[in-house]
């Protein structure tokens, strides 16, 4: 139905109205302009683009960038409970997942306590468990397929173990599915709900042993088994290779090859990948490799990447440095022409060959770092996330190239998920420090240090002795109070002694300029003198009341205390030092330096503290240092000591020339 001016009269009248309002001139301006405008311009709709459901938020996310100043989201995020050691972190982490763990427990051990579920659909994992083993129940097949289905390892052993003594007749096809999953998991219980803190402080073992169990289910259901298909072997294969049973993976692939039956791709990738565990030459354990390789080829099993990573990963472990370049660049070159992209994964096992710690020098990583520069990167197995790790070694160790490790780090930056575990994020970061220390100068390297350090990064010992070692080379005192700050809060000075040494032999060394900036770091590098003889002290005192380690303080360290006080004028601190110095010599490994003790007697004689100054001229001729008490003596008319000093003075000085006329 088409609308008119009788449907709405009063738009004829709105119209004559408005044009009243408009001047002649401007009215005919307006003609003139339609009957001189150009033709309309064709409008082409742009193809619809396929966007997926969180487009949107990547978008959104692109244009935030990560701070590193506030804490990981596991930890709360409040100053109190922020933790700043790695300990802490791990006890944090872990203490949740615990609460999980305990969660967990209760919902399996008193399911009738959690009927109240208001989940729609309802979710599996959430909700007890259908079914639970108990040993005097009768159980049937189904029972056990269950079990099967629902990963439940040891209870499907269980009921497998009460079906079978019971005489009740078992399928074939049952006892099939019972050795798949017997043989994948080691007749032990599967990790089906993934602990992410506990897996993210998990530590791997760079060499796995093996792990599989003489005697166990998996073995006696495959001798069960009347039809041994390659379904079968194929199973039982990868299962004796996935926990390293290398010699009876080979034994039951031989006896395959003898019955013509074809081994699944999963068999061979895992033979390939257990060749490396063999106590054979480099030699050896290549041919094994190419003949397998050979047997894949005639019974036309396609390769996947998997087994090109394993090849690889035997080419970074041969030994032979030469060898293993020449076969992974043969491994390259046939995953190239079979269309096959490479992961993460290969690409480190390639710097692993190419990239030796004491070889020459490759160049492969530059490549590596732009080829992968262009790419979303995406996971494909577990090794990719040992990639990062494995380029900032080679940065450090091989290459000594800041300028590559940066470019490998902002590649990180862009794929913060890619670097795994806490182990691997700690090593990561410590061979980008320790490089950095080494390279960059002082301002650049603290740069990156203000960036990571406390929230993405908790260096280790050594790792702050490198860095006070660059402050210390660059004279960077303006440095010293922050650093110190951040090893009070991680508390890695109450576990070794070599910080708080290493951070006292600097502010025995720093001298005020006399401007304000200077007058403000000494006072705040006294301050951390001060702090740090407390902390020996408080330490000392807890060792006493309980059973607790005490800081090792060596009378080099106390030496550059009392150094450190002097040159800042505050001598009733220096003269607690020396006290501690000379009362706790059972306490302190080995004898000061004679420098600072004879800074504290000079001083001491020009303040009028005679007896302080007598007090530790004793000391020093009881340790050797007979030129303090000798200083003394020489000073005795300009100081106008009284007889009682100066005689004492002679007894030390006629003592110490007996002792030196008798060696």
């Amino acid at each position: 139905m088409f609308l008119d001016d009788a449907t709405f009269p009063e738009t004829k009248t709105c119209s004559l109205m408005l044009l009243s309002s408009v001047p002649r001139r401007g009215l005919s301006q307006l003609v003139s302009t339609h009957k001189t405008s150009s033709p309309e311009v064709q409008i082409e709709i742009p193809k619809r683009i396929q966007r997926g459901p969180t487009d949107i938020l990547r978008a959104l996310s692109s244009t935030l960038k990560p701070d590193y100043t506030a804490p990981h989201y596991r930890y709360h995020d409040d100053p109190f409970l922020i933790p700043h050691s790695s300990m802490n972190k791990r006890s944090f982490s872990l203490a949740k997942e615990s609460g999980r763990k305990a969660a967990r427990y209760f919902l399996q051990k008193y399911p009738e306590s959690f009927k109240y579920d208001p989940a729609d659909p309802k979710i599996a994992a959430f909700n007890p468990p259908e079914k639970k083993f108990i040993e005097e129940n009768d159980y049937t097949e189904e029972d056990l397929l269950y079990f099967i289905n629902n990963v439940r390892v040891i209870d499907a052993q269980s009921v497998f173990n009460s079906i079978h003594t019971k005489g009740v007749e078992v399928s074939q096809k049952t006892i099939l599915l019972l050795l798949q999953l017997m043989s994948f998991y080691n007749c032990r219980e599967a990790e089906t709900i993934n602990y992410l803190e506990e897996l993210y402080f998990s530590h791997k073992e760079l060499l796995p042993k093996k792990t599989w169990t003489d005697g166990n289910l998996a073995e006696l259901l495959f001798e069960m088994l009347e039809d041994k298909d390659t379904v079968a072997y194929s199973a039982y294969i990868y299962g004796l290779a996935k926990h390293i049973h290398v010699e009876k993976a080979f034994a039951m692939y031989e006896e395959m090859r003898l019955k013509e039956l074809v081994p699944s791709l999963h068999a061979y990738n895992g033979l390939i990948h257990s060749v490396q565990y063999m106590a054979e030459g480099a030699d050896h354990r290549w041919k094994l490799v190419t003949k397998l390789l050979h047997d894949m080829q005639a019974n036309g099993v396609q390769p996947n990447l998997i087994t090109f990573n394993n090849v690889l990963e035997l080419c970074s472990r041969l030994g032979n440095a030469r060898m293993g370049k020449n076969y992974a660049l043969k491994t390259l070159a046939e995953m190239r022409k079979l269309g096959i992209e490479p992961s993460l994964a290969t690409y480190m096992y390639v710097l692993r060959s190419f990239c030796k710690t004491k070889g020459p020098i490759s160049t492969i990583l530059r490549e590596i770092i732009e080829l992968l520069d262009e790419k979303v990167l995406v996971p494909q197995e577990a090794r990719d996330f040992d990639f990062f790790l494995w380029a900032m070694i080679v940065c450090n160790e091989h290459l000594f190239n800041k300028d590559v490790a940066y470019k490998v780090n902002e590649l990180l930056e862009k794929n913060p998920d890619l670097l795994g575990s806490s182990a691997r994020h700690s090593k990561y970061y410590y061979h980008f420090f320790k490089l950095l220390a080494e390279t960059e100068d002082i301002d650049g390297y603290m740069l990156v240090y203000n960036k990571y350090v406390p929230n993405t990064y908790i260096p280790e010992t050594s790792i702050y002795i490198e860095t006070l070692q660059a402050i210390d080379l660059n004279d960077a005192f303006r440095y010293l109070p922050q650093v110190w700050s951040d090893i009070v809060t991680s508390m890695i000075h109450e576990r070794n002694s070599a910080i708080p040494g290493s951070v006292l032999s600097l502010t025995a060394r720093f001298q005020s300029s006399g401007t304000p900036e200077d007058d403000k770091l000494h006072q705040q590098i006294i301050e951390i003198a001060r702090h740090t003889r407390d902390r020996w002290n408080a330490s000392r005192q807890r060792s006493v009341n309980t059973f607790h380690v005490p800081i090792m303080m060596n009378a080099k360290d106390i030496g550059n205390m009392i150094q450190t006080f002097i040159n800042g004028s505050r001598l009733d601190e220096a003269w607690i030092s020396v006290q501690h110095l000379i009362e706790r010599q059972h306490e302190i490994v080995g004898f000061s330096e004679a420098s600072p003790l004879l800074n504290f007697v000079q001083r001491a004689c020009h303040a009028g503290e005679f007896n302080q100054a007598l007090y530790c001229a004793k000391y020093c001729a009881e340790i050797g240092h007979i030129s303090v008490p000798d200083w003394m003596k020489q000073q005795a008319e300009r100081y106008a000591f009284d007889q009682k000093i100066l005689e004492e003075l002679d007894h030390l000085t006629a003592k110490s020339s007996t002792a030196e006329a008798k060696k």
